[in-house]
């Protein structure tokens, strides 16, 4: 492109760096807050995975080894299956009222981790399609 006009900024030249200055500025600001905000989710979606080894225990001596809330003999399962028919959590708590929510939500985490462990070390050999 020979003989193509290159634009030139005259006095108008700092607005225009000015005002690039603070789109850039603008868009690492917004690019921060969201790193920000990722951090933040990661930090409580990670706590919130070994959340549930303070609230379910296993031993070979309670309930045959069978995963249990601490400090009681209620298995997870049947917390999972309460929740699996639709009851909802203050109704389980109302029938066990050692459990907390916190307990009801660690029973949970327990099965989603089940799950997540289930996928790299397979549990069950037979396919069902």
């Amino acid at each position: 492109m020979v003989g193509a006009k290159v634009p030139r900024f005259g006095a108008g030249d700092s607005r225009y760096r000015v005002r690039q200055a603070k789109a850039a500025y603008r868009g690492a600001a917004a690019y921060l807050q969201i790193s920000k905000r990722r951090r933040v989710m990661a930090k409580k979606k990670s706590s919130r995975k070994s959340d549930w080894r303070k609230h379910i225990a296993v031993s070979p001596d309670i309930c045959h080894g069978k995963p249990c809330i601490k400090g009681t003999r209620i298995m997870v399962s049947i917390i999972l299956d309460y929740l699996a028919a639709g009851d909802a959590v203050d109704e389980i708590l109302d029938q066990y009222p050692t459990l907390s929510r916190d307990d009801v939500r660690a029973a949970q985490s327990y099965a989603a981790w089940l799950a997540r462990e289930e996928e790299s070390h397979p549990l069950h050999t037979e396919l069902t399609s």
